[in-house]
């Protein structure tokens, strides 16, 4: 009998070890990533509202998100060569528009890089990364208050 319980004692103590070796690694909180300058944002929409006045700089943001979602659009998957090239220009302008100098940097580089034979795949994924969370944050800055994201 003291065998069977020593061999009992045994399994549930080497049980008790495997199961604590497969505890499942915690994985850690997903980072939400933001927009990579948004001082640069904040910096003109503090113009803008000197300039224009604060009850416009709203408007102002959507028509520039609107826009950078249009021509986003033609980089993203471009059918001909002068939808890339419009849609660089206007990036350009539109992020230069908004006081995002960095990134419209970004796009310059690429509108080189296109006018020379292609343009760095890295490059510009980065680039359409930082649009699409620029865009985002645009859109939280005019969401009015009390309204959600996708609601």
């Amino acid at each position: 009998m003291i065998w069977v319980l020593l061999a009992a004692a045994t399994a549930l103590a080497l049980g008790a070890a495997i199961m604590l070796r497969r505890r499942p690694v915690a994985t850690p909180e997903p980072v939400e990533r933001r927009f990579a300058h948004p001082e640069e944002l904040q910096s003109r929409i503090e113009e803008l509202s000197g300039e224009v006045g604060p009850m416009v700089v709203p408007q102002l943001l959507r028509a520039a998100s609107d826009d950078i979602g249009r021509n986003l659009a033609l980089l993203e998957a471009p059918a001909t060569e002068e939808e890339t090239r419009r849609g660089l220009h206007s990036l350009i302008g539109i992020l230069d528009t908004i006081g995002c100098v960095t990134l419209a940097d970004s796009y310059r580089a690429l509108q080189d890089d296109f006018r020379t034979g292609g343009m760095d795949e890295g490059r510009r994924n980065e680039a359409l990364t930082e649009t699409r969370l620029l865009r985002a944050e645009l859109d939280a800055l005019t969401r009015p208050e009390g309204e959600t994201a996708g609601g």
